[in-house]
């Protein structure tokens, strides 16, 4: 089991770098607007690594008030990052009493 979690991870990585060599060139149309939202061009330029490496670069705040830096966000597999996107929506909902 353990042999094949290893093989899946290699696997994981050659794909993950591939499609960060490859998206550059496909314009996928979602530079400028993604879901109604507006882009702006300091964020709609930067690849995917820049943009990783601006979250890992913001503070962010817990819901009891501390401050945390996240490091390593490009190397987190996109359903983790999906997950801690809606879990900091989440906690910051709470902050104004919504539940999200």
């Amino acid at each position: 089991m353990r042999i094949l979690r290893n093989l899946i991870n290699v696997v994981y990585v050659i794909v993950n770098a591939l499609y960060g060599l490859v998206e550059p060139i496909l314009d996928m149309g979602w530079k400028n607007r993604i879901l109604g939202v507006n882009i702006e061009k300091d964020l709609a330029h930067l690849n995917r690594k820049k943009l990783c490496e601006k979250i890992d670069l913001e503070l962010l705040e817990n819901s009891d008030g501390t401050k945390v830096i996240y490091t390593g966000f490009y190397s987190i597999p996109s359903t983790a990052k999906l997950r801690l996107v809606c879990q900091l929506k989440r906690n910051r909902g709470r902050q104004y009493g919504k539940n999200i």
